[in-house]
């Protein structure tokens, strides 16, 4: 019997509002986006790809912080706001899900972690069917200036005024 595992990587990011902007929801909006890929390197053959956010003891051999190539690739990103509910998980490996929430310590590490992530945990356990584990391999809190975007401007200035991703993962089959 198969066990089913919930991961999740939770990130609470105050970031850039468009609600400014026109869209036609009738026609999805395409995005050319160059974003960062890890770049296979023969290393990761003999040693994982890791990143190390700790300092490193000073009688420690090798003291790399990290292994990591990025490569910069085009992506086509499309908006899909308009039709959240068509994605699930059996279908798309993801779910989009709007929960409130009344917690808002999310600068009190011990908190998130007391409060916060349970309250996850049981909304995952709802929205995944028979999960026997929920286990969360990271998490962590973005805080960006809030910015917003005037009703008329063009994406070339929403996109310069929005903070852009660092990076992404891909997996290699």
């Amino acid at each position: 019997m198969a066990r089913k595992v919930a991961g999740c990587n939770v990130s609470e990011a105050t970031g850039c509002s468009d609600s400014g902007l026109q869209r036609n929801l009738d026609k999805p909006a395409l995005t050319l986006a160059s974003l960062k890929f890890l770049q296979w390197q023969p290393l990761y053959e003999k040693e994982k790809p890791f990143q190390i956010f700790i300092n490193i003891p000073d009688h420690v051999k090798d003291r790399r912080t990290t292994n990591l190539v990025f490569e910069d690739q085009l992506v086509k990103i499309e908006d899909v706001r308009s039709r959240l509910e068509e994605f699930t998980l059996d279908n798309n490996g993801f779910v989009f899900c709007h929960r409130p929430t009344t917690f808002s310590h999310f600068n009190d590490r011990k908190s998130v972690e007391e409060f916060y992530l349970p309250e996850v945990e049981s909304l995952l356990r709802q929205e995944v069917d028979g999960a026997d584990e929920v286990f969360f391999f990271d998490w962590r809190v973005s805080f960006r200036p809030k910015l917003s975007v005037k009703v008329g401007a063009d994406s070339a200035t929403a996109s310069k005024k929005c903070s852009r991703g660092r990076g992404c993962h891909h997996r290699l089959e």
